[in-house]
C-alpha cells in the first residue's frame, strides 16, 4: 500500500519540474 503513494507522489513532484522544460520548448 505504501508503494502506491510514494508512486502518485513522484508523478506529482515531476509535473512542476517538466512543465517549465515544456514551456522553454515553446
Amino acid at each position: 500500500m505504501a508503494a502506491r503513494p510514494l508512486a502518485t507522489n513522484s508523478q506529482v513532484s515531476l509535473t512542476p519540474l517538466l512543465l517549465p522544460l515544456f514551456l522553454s520548448s515553446w
